[in-house]
């Protein structure tokens, strides 16, 4: 092509560029004297007479190699003040080179500064920035990138294959990502890779197609050094998993001499009841009631830990039958308080039945269970469906909750009231956030004291 070499070259300068034939036809501009001339795409100025944004017709008068000043046109028409070389071109002594500047000196300062800042962006952010051609050969990075290559390799890395330097393995892996963000747009992604200079880190890298000049299309990557985050997200993942075996362990082993201190607390009280004297009858009632209660925590701490030792059944499920199993679950506290509870047709979800089963019966147990006095519980369950999510609404009418305690409601075995106005251990909205959370959804809460509570269930389409 005419001058391909050369268009190489000023597209690296920080003047405005435009190659003219001898005829004084533009041939091509670099982005520079776009930017100056106010054109968005160099087609608008190719093949149009120098005098488009030269006053002076002939260019004859601008001499070569002397800068000189020229009243210039933008692509708006408006006038520009300019200082021009004008100089030849290396492939064709007939041709020349317009090297342009705008002599509006707060524009080029302003401009100046603009790029000062974006260099010194560039040269102290701990992110790595590169940029890939269509080949993935790099072509410009940031000097946090250059350090994950050897000293000695750091002056080549301009211009090389980005393999070079990694396990085979790794390397078509990054480039396949490549190839989609090239292809699709852009993509993003966690990665593990070892560097060229013998670390081995995690990255979070989004990577950006953009077009240069004549339509070539580049590649912007951009990763974000997360090894630290990562290795401490494994050391808590693996430290909950150990304190959850430990609290399994623990409440299972405790069933069993709970249960023979219950017995044998019952047993002195039927059979020696009469032969007790003074507070040992009582004493040994309070045996027995907080043997009992003992023995619910556990069974609630076993349940609680089970939810993540236990593999999970993934299907579809009807939520319709879901809410009539919980109806029938419930059936006793339903009746002998009224409750009402009213829901449409609430279509199909994805999950474990059972788990969500536990969800609604928690939630809607706790609504029948705090209800106001004198007023029968009052229950509605809606859906709305998102793009990605699913919501469920349940709206209950009953003490609600001070919102000071929403951040701990969801905490195992926190209470808001003593065990003598309402029953239970208080880890049942903990077996809520559990579920959700190893559905990867969520659970909030809305509500006003003395007028009710809405639990806020969002379960992901996706699994």
């Amino acid at each position: 092509m005419r001058h391909e070499n050369t268009k190489d070259l000023l597209s690296h300068i920080h003047d405005g560029a435009i190659i003219c034939s001898h005829d004084h036809k533009i041939i091509a501009a670099n982005k520079s004297a776009l930017r100056i001339l106010k054109y968005k795409r160099e087609e608008q100025l190719v093949f149009k007479n120098v005098s488009s944004f030269i006053e002076e017709n002939n260019c004859e008068n601008i001499p070569y190699n002397k800068e000189t000043t020229s009243r210039g046109i933008d692509s708006h028409g408006s006038a520009l003040p300019l200082q021009i070389t004008r100089i030849s071109t290396p492939e064709n002594k007939n041709d020349y080179i317009l090297l342009i500047k705008n002599k509006d000196q707060n524009t080029e300062k302003k401009y100046k500064e603009i790029s000062d800042f974006q260099n010194l962006i560039m040269k102290t952010i701990p992110d790595l920035i590169f940029v890939k051609d269509e080949n993935f050969k790099i072509v410009s990075c940031n000097p946090a990138f250059l350090k994950v290559y050897p000293k000695e390799l750091r002056e080549n890395v301009i211009g090389i294959d980005s393999k070079t330097g990694y396990h085979p393995d790794e390397a078509d892996e990054f480039t396949s990502y490549d190839r989609i963000a090239l292809n699709e747009g852009e993509v993003e992604y966690y990665e593990t890779i070892h560097f060229p200079d013998g670390k081995k880190r995690t990255l979070f890298t989004k990577k950006i197609r953009f077009y240069g000049q004549e339509g070539k299309k580049y590649m912007l990557g951009i990763c974000r050094d997360v090894t630290a985050m990562k290795e401490a997200e494994e050391k808590i993942l693996k430290s909950n998993t150990e304190l959850e075996k430990f609290a399994y362990i623990a409440a299972h082993d405790m069933q069993e001499p709970l249960r023979i201190i219950g017995s044998f607390a019952t047993l002195l009280e039927t059979e020696y009841a009469d032969k007790l004297e003074g507070n040992a009858l009582e004493y040994i009632k309070h045996c027995i009631k907080g043997a009992k209660r003992i023995q619910h925590m556990v069974d609630d701490l076993l349940e609680y830990a089970l939810l993540n030792n236990t593999q999970e059944k993934i299907q579809k499920i009807e939520m319709d039958d879901v809410l009539q199993t919980v109806c029938e679950n419930l059936y006793d506290n339903i009746s002998y308080y009224e409750a009402n509870i009213e829901y449409e047709k609430l279509g199909i979800i994805t999950g474990n039945k059972n788990n969500v089963i536990r969800l609604f019966q928690n939630i809607i147990g706790n609504a029948i269970k705090y209800h106001r006095s004198g007023t029968p519980p009052e229950i509605k369950i809606s859906r709305a469906d998102g793009s990605h999510n699913t919501v469920f609404k349940i709206i209950d009418n009953g003490i609600g909750i001070d919102p000071k305690f929403y951040s701990i409601i969801f905490e195992p075995f926190k209470r808001l009231h003593s065990s003598s106005q309402y029953k239970g251990t208080g880890i049942g909205l903990a077996i809520c956030s559990k579920i959700l959370e190893n559905m990867k959804g969520k659970i909030e809460i809305e509500s006003e004291i003395d007028k009710g509570t809405t639990f806020i269930i969002t379960i992901p389409k996706k699994m």
